[in-house]
């Protein structure tokens, strides 16, 4: 188990697990691409994309048994984990893990686990089902399927169209974009009730004028050409074991392009965007967009990490929106993150919207009124008890409970002192009852502020009355960077000691981190006392961290550059020159060296 162990650095072991999932990845995607049937598939599809793919399946896959791996290997962390023989069984790379644990000289199993056989019996229930309602689509007359389809601009439905939270809608503005412009689809019914009742959801996109589609309405016809003639190439390919597993591996991924490509182009979808993250199946769509000469827009809206490889090429897309150079440079050195252009809009979620702006009053009047100076926002994680191998470490409850006391206590003995709590989860907070009675007795003295429905609600709304922010994580918190960058002073609380990772960032170590909990009043006094002058919790200290765009103007950059790019692509205008001839006209809007052209 991970628990409280850390490598010879002090960094928590989890990050060993990452380096492991990455060189089974390596390892595997370096003998698939000397196959025939890899081949095959690299002469017909993006190659960057199918690379991207291959090695986030790899590495997706390679999760359940990384950890195993390093502990096997490391024998000495604990004796009764290197017993245990790895069960590889439900592995969907079972070929080339096998022959990477026969080289490493690891022991395996193949048995049967109820669990998984289980969970399997699920995924083919739901697979079924999903088939099923497919396949009947093709009888049902729908209004759907008479509906116009000639889209353009195609959402994935994921973060939900709530414009007052993150949305998938961060760039849509009704004055630029007509209602036969944008088709919002559903791929499930988890995003698809996500967010609110089906009721609201319809009422919502009827307001908002878009025009919705649910993929288990799709149906397309079996037969294509173009992807027969590539499935028929590779049903030829009989060489030995290891071509043959490969074979298989490409029939199934050519399946799922060809869903996607016809589904796309039923559409005529030529813009795309997917708010997604870490999930192969965007990069599925990927293969089946740049095979129909489409544009792929996304933003970087986790920041990305130094030591984890969980993105492993998610994030890429023809057009990049960023909030800083600070990330576009961090992306860039990804080199599984293959894109185009990166923009660097600034922060593209509108922010101040009518009914942020209430809440916002009413926590500003509370503070008013109760006469108190000093604000701080607290933005923290979820934590967990780390006995599992085969689940990445969070932050265990002690931690979590002792940065939540230090900072409830500096509340309760300094009477000007008020906390905004804005969690990651609610249900963790609340589950954690000591802590949240706590924090329900100050709100009660009026020294706090729980905000409620935190899902999605932007942290910057609320680090905008504040005047320090408090953060923990177990990686550099997003939530944090996205307030810091705007020129708000905050500190991070690193539970997993990220300066063998982080060099550049601890080089301002004593103005930027916490390290022991002990020392985290102190360094909030310290800059409590002198707030203009005080160096503790700036950012800007860091080159690229500051975000450039004021008020909602990186939200107006990406609706203007989509609406500018879909005005080309109404001209029958497409392709690679399309894509370039719209960024190259957006260097007078943000500036030439704000646009970064990747190849």
């Amino acid at each position: 188990m991970y628990l409280e162990k850390r490598d010879k650095n002090g960094l928590v072991l989890s990050f060993q697990g990452f380096k492991k999932g990455k060189e089974i990845s390596d390892y595997s995607f370096s003998r698939l691409a000397r196959t025939k049937a890899y081949k095959v598939l690299a002469q017909e599809f993006c190659k960057d994309s199918l690379d991207n793919y291959y090695k986030l399946f790899f590495y997706i896959d390679s999760r359940n048994y990384a950890n195993q791996i390093f502990f096997s290997e490391n024998q000495n962390l604990n004796a009764i984990e290197q017993k245990k023989i790895i069960n590889i069984k439900y592995s969907q790379n079972k070929f080339y893990l096998k022959k990477f644990l026969e080289e490493k000289k690891i022991k395996f199993s193949e048995k049967i686990d109820l669990k998984n056989e289980y969970k399997n019996l699920l995924t083919f229930l739901v697979t079924s089902r999903n088939s099923l309602n497919r396949f009947t689509a093709k009888f049902r007359a729908t209004k759907k399927n008479q509906m116009n389809k000639n889209f353009k601009v195609g959402v994935s439905f994921k973060e939900g169209i709530n414009l007052n939270k993150r949305s998938d809608l961060y760039w849509y503005d009704n004055k630029k974009f007509n209602q036969d412009d944008v088709l919002v689809y559903f791929e499930s019914n988890f995003y698809k009730h996500r967010y609110e009742g089906k009721k609201k959801l319809k009422e919502k996109l009827k307001k908002l004028e878009l025009n919705s589609f649910d993929l288990s309405d799709f149906f397309y016809e079996e037969k294509q050409e173009f992807f027969d003639n590539i499935a028929t190439t590779l049903h030829k390919i009989q060489d030995n074991e290891e071509e043959i597993y490969a074979k298989k591996l490409s029939l199934k991924l050519l399946e799922k392009i060809k869903f996607w490509y016809c589904f796309f182009k039923k559409f005529q979808i030529k813009i795309h965007l997917d708010s997604e993250e870490l999930v192969i199946r965007k990069l599925e769509k990927h293969l089946a967009l740049k095979a129909l000469n489409a544009c792929t827009v996304g933003r970087v809206r986790s920041y990305i990490s130094k030591g984890v490889f969980d993105f492993m090429g998610s994030l890429s897309a023809d057009i990049i929106f960023a909030n800083q150079k600070d990330i576009a440079n961090r992306f860039i050195k990804d080199s599984y993150n293959v894109s185009r252009h990166i923009l660097i809009t600034g922060d593209t979620n509108k922010v101040f919207t009518e009914e942020n702006e209430k809440e916002i009053n009413l926590i500003r009047n509370k503070i008013d009124y109760n006469k108190k100076k000093f604000v701080i926002l607290i933005l923290d994680t979820n934590y967990s008890d780390n006995k599992s191998i085969n689940h990445h470490q969070l932050v265990s409850q002690e931690y979590y409970d002792n940065f939540y006391n230090k900072l409830i206590q500096l509340a309760n003995t300094n009477e000007d002192i008020f906390l905004i709590v804005k969690t990651k989860k609610e249900k963790i907070l609340k589950k954690n009852l000591d802590i949240f009675k706590k924090l329900q007795d100050l709100q009660k003295n009026n020294s706090c502020y729980i905000v409620s429905d935190p899902f999605g609600k932007h942290p910057f709304l609320f680090a905008s009355i504040s005047h320090f922010i408090v953060s923990l994580n177990l990686y550099l918190p997003s939530a944090l960077m996205e307030c810091v960058t705007k020129g708000k002073k905050g500190i991070f609380c690193d539970y997993a000691n990220l300066e063998s990772v982080e060099k550049e960032i601890f080089r301002f170590k004593k103005n930027l981190i916490v390290q022991d909990l002990n020392y985290l009043d102190k360094r909030i006094l310290e800059f409590k006392k002198d707030p203009q002058r005080s160096k503790i919790g700036d950012w800007s200290l860091i080159d690229g961290m500051k975000d450039l765009s004021n008020g909602n103007e990186g939200q107006e950059h990406a609706s203007d550059f989509i609406s500018s790019l879909l005005n080309e692509y109404k001209k029958n205008n497409s392709g690679h020159q399309t894509i370039y001839n719209v960024v190259k006209s957006f260097e007078k809007k943000i500036g030439k060296e704000n646009i970064i052209n990747c190849n």
